[in-house]
């Protein structure tokens, strides 16, 4: 009996320090690899109530491109808020929003992934985003009316 009770105490840690261990890996790894299949089509940029869209497919492919450069790493506590501008991304396939990013810090992200229910911060640990290449992309979109 005593043999079973630690073999179900040492099976409960394993799951919860599993559980508490924070992931990492470039973006592409922790989010974009659970949708293999997946095509994305639009995305959808917001920054101080402007909503802007872009569906061109070369222009997606690139911002996710430079989103898979970051290497990441869960972060459990609450992120600072650090730049003057907030941008809210959505990330869409044939109009069902899969992921949502949320930019208030140079040095992280906050991910939303909807089919998942699935929220969790980020630290980026090999650089800080660019702002104004994330700014540049904001441009490009065109303004929903």
């Amino acid at each position: 009996m005593k043999k079973f009770f630690i073999a179900i105490f040492a099976i409960v840690t394993i799951i919860v320090v599993y559980n508490e261990y924070p992931r990492s890996g470039s973006f592409n790894e922790l989010i974009l690899s659970k949708y293999p299949e997946k095509q994305f089509t639009e995305i959808e940029i917001t920054k101080e109530l402007n909503h802007k869209i872009c569906n061109d497919i070369h222009k997606i492919n690139e911002f996710l491109g430079y989103l898979d450069k970051l290497q990441l790493i869960e972060y459990k506590r609450s992120v600072p808020r650090e730049v003057d501008d907030i941008y809210w991304i959505s990330i869409y396939d044939n109009e069902n929003g899969l992921i949502g990013i949320t930019i208030e810090n140079r040095n992280f992200i906050h991910i939303h992934v909807s089919d998942r229910q699935r929220s969790r911060n980020y630290k980026i640990i090999n650089t800080s985003l660019d702002m104004k290449y994330i700014e540049d992309f904001y441009n490009h979109c065109k303004k929903i009316r």
